[in-house]
């Protein structure tokens, strides 16, 4: 989801989390924190426990991505829905029409551009967008 080079080019509110493994990768198997005497003494019960296990695991893997994803929000190469913020901080429009790659060109391209014009900072600021060099 993260690795491959497919992210950051998603158009805008697109969900990153849209299937059944794409959620399994933030689970956590709570019955590794079980001891084995439980497994073996009650078994029969543990089994009822195990529907409630399951659960607490989807929330538990859940929460780990909204970590995970409210970390990426500080960065503007792996910010999606922060990028609303960035523009604000930059004084930006926001325009949900464009994709989140191009969105994160626009604001690298208004933060190397502020300070005095150089020849220097015109070609920091051209070098933001995809083929500026």
């Amino acid at each position: 989801m993260y690795g491959d080079s497919q992210y950051g080019i998603l158009a805008y509110s697109i969900d990153a989390l849209t299937s059944d493994d794409d959620i399994k990768k933030y689970l956590v198997d709570l019955n590794q924190y079980v001891p084995t005497y439980v497994y073996t003494k009650y078994a029969q019960e543990f089994q009822e426990v195990q529907t409630q296990y399951d659960a607490q695991s989807l929330q538990v893997g859940l929460l780990n991505y909204q970590i995970e994803d409210s970390i990426k929000q500080a960065f503007i190469d792996t910010s999606t829905w922060g990028l609303d913020l960035w523009e604000e901080e930059y004084g930006l429009d926001t325009n949900k029409l464009l994709s989140y790659e191009e969105r994160r060109e626009i604001i690298k391209a208004k933060k190397r551009g502020t300070g005095t014009t150089t020849i220097e900072m015109i070609e920091t600021t051209a070098e933001a967008f995809s083929g500026g060099e």
